[in-house]
């Protein structure tokens, strides 16, 4: 449930920005194999899929570079990336899904305020994880499947606490998966509305600014 609602804003917000920025450019940040670009029927917007190498080879059997879609074989603390974006003059939308939770809150920090010092005028949509599942990685429906688990390393409280972070950074809105689909969360759904518990048990979808 958690990958379905996190997708089904992303992509609402993606082509909310799409649709008015039509000269703007989009960075998927820690790629994988996301089609977002194909669910969506992009077609003339300068698009960025960055992943590791090893991620971008495996990428490159399912998807082709093309004159609006270019692949990054880079990590994303490897700021050397934000010097191979071109836009055609608007403002750039990174996006974050199931990826900043596996690392500590200072790499996290050190991404954000060099993305506002960069890209002044972009937003970025990222996904926020619970308080309540960093550290407990192992428990996790599909993560305990797998020979090495990643462990969750950051699921702030207030995922709004991005804007202390710099004066570049503005918190515009986020978005509790809660919210959606309700009846499919079974008693999950009704944590939110306890103070302590539903503050520790929700995932966010994010959305800040660059000023």
């Amino acid at each position: 449930m958690g990958v379905a609602v996190r997708s089904a804003i992303l992509d609402r917000e993606t082509k909310r920005f799409l649709k008015k920025h039509r000269n703007g450019a989009e960075v998927n940040l820690g790629a994988g194999l996301d089609s977002r670009m194909e669910r969506l029927g992009v077609k003339n917007v300068t698009w960025y899929d960055l992943d590791l190498p090893e991620g971008i080879e495996m990428r490159k059997n399912f998807f082709d570079e093309t004159k609006n879609r270019r692949f990054i074989a880079k990590s994303v603390f490897d700021f050397s990336w934000m010097d191979d974006i071109k836009t055609e003059g608007g403002p750039v939308l990174f996006i974050a899904e199931g990826l900043l939770m596996y690392f500590p809150e200072k790499q996290v920090r050190r991404l954000f305020v060099e993305l506002a010092k960069r890209f002044p005028g972009g937003e970025m949509l990222f996904e926020s994880t619970a308080p309540f599942v960093v550290g407990k990685a192992r428990f996790h429906d599909s993560l305990s499947k797998v020979d090495e688990i990643p462990e969750f390393l950051w699921g702030p409280k207030k995922p709004e606490v991005v804007s202390s972070w710099s004066p570049g950074i503005v918190f515009v809105d986020k978005w509790n998966f809660f919210d959606y689909a309700k009846s499919r969360w079974g008693w999950m759904r009704f944590a939110r509305h306890l103070p302590v518990l539903g503050k520790s048990m929700s995932c966010h979808i994010v959305k800040v600014k660059f000023r």
